[in-house]
């Protein structure tokens, strides 16, 4: 059994070995994750503060910001006392933010000239496949999680992979963007959150492939092949224990009629054949109807029908 969250870090891990390094990808990638992170307005302007598990996913932040705008931004770790898992921050303020958050297109400047936040995922950073790759990766690094590999969770459901988001319209085109991939998701409302998620194993296969993360798609495609031939085998094990339960009960039932006859009427008087069939089965009180059709010589459908036939004398005698 795996640690909980252990398999969907390592996909996130996978995710960043296999990075695009194409500006336009950066870029995307680089929304997405400004997204999924907190915007705050100080005395000295706005500040973006981006808060991860992962010290590789600000590593790569870091290095974008760095190469597009020559601001190094400082990884530091996160000391608030109510996270109880280690996590890393980066804080970026001054100059650099409206620009960065501009050409992010999670900001603009309107007609006024004024400032202002956007909603949605900006369709200008999108337009290439390649790119469309990148925003889901930056989305699920920062926002997302995957569960059901061998791992225990409260779900019922076996299979799940969201997002969780502040804002309704980036739920909305992150399904658009699904959706070119042939990947369609659900919206649910969550906490006052915006929850995008995937529960068909199909789908989570096929979102794997789509950000580039192979070897957890192989992981997951690879559990769920064991899990299927375990369900297949409890099945069969299941009609196995039925059909014994089935066979006991008819050879109870059976053997309570040859001996309500026995003790009343005698199985002599029932005629030569149902004489033998009775005989057989007091012989062989546990065989199976299919064992004692090949005892007897007869067909199945022949022997349950005498069978049947000497149930049917003992309920007479019995009401009689």
């Amino acid at each position: 059994m795996r640690a909980r969250g252990a398999y969907s870090l390592e996909v996130k891990k996978e995710i960043l070995s296999n990075l695009s390094k194409d500006s336009c990808c950066r870029l995307s990638f680089l929304s997405a994750v400004l997204k999924s992170s907190e915007y705050n307005l100080t005395n000295n302007g706005f500040k973006i503060e981006i808060s991860s598990k992962l010290r590789e996913l600000l590593e790569e932040v870091a290095d974008i910001i760095q190469s597009m705008y020559g601001y190094s931004p400082v990884i530091t770790q996160d000391d608030d006392v109510f996270n109880q898992n280690e996590r890393f921050k980066i804080i970026i303020e001054g100059d650099i933010v409206r620009p960065l958050l501009i050409d992010c297109g999670i900001a603009k400047v309107n007609e006024e000239n004024c400032f202002e936040f956007v909603d949605g995922i900006d369709s200008e950073l999108v337009i290439d496949e390649c790119c469309k790759k990148s925003y889901i990766k930056g989305l699920l690094l920062a926002c997302g999680s995957v569960s059901g590999i061998g791992e225990k969770t409260n779900r019922s459901i076996d299979y799940h992979l969201e997002w969780v988001m502040s804002n309704e319209q980036t739920a909305y085109d992150l399904l658009e963007l699904l959706a070119y991939f042939n990947i369609f998701g659900r919206k649910i409302l969550r906490k006052n959150l915006f929850v995008v998620y995937l529960q068909k194993f199909d789908q989570i296969s096929d979102l794997l492939v789509v950000v580039d993360a192979p070897n957890a798609m192989l992981s997951l495609n690879e559990e769920f092949a064991m899990r299927t031939i375990k369900n297949s085998v409890n099945r069969i094990n299941n009609c196995e224990s039925a059909n014994q339960t089935k066979t006991i009960d008819a050879s109870i039932n059976q053997l309570r009629a040859i001996n309500t006859i026995m003790d009343t009427i005698g199985i002599e008087a029932l005629g030569e054949d149902l004489e033998r069939v009775c005989m057989l089965r007091l012989a062989n009180e546990d065989e199976s109807l299919e064992g004692l059709a090949k005892l007897s010589g007869m067909t199945r459908s022949a022997l349950n029908y005498r069978l049947n036939k000497i149930i049917k004398i003992a309920e007479e005698i019995t009401k009689n």
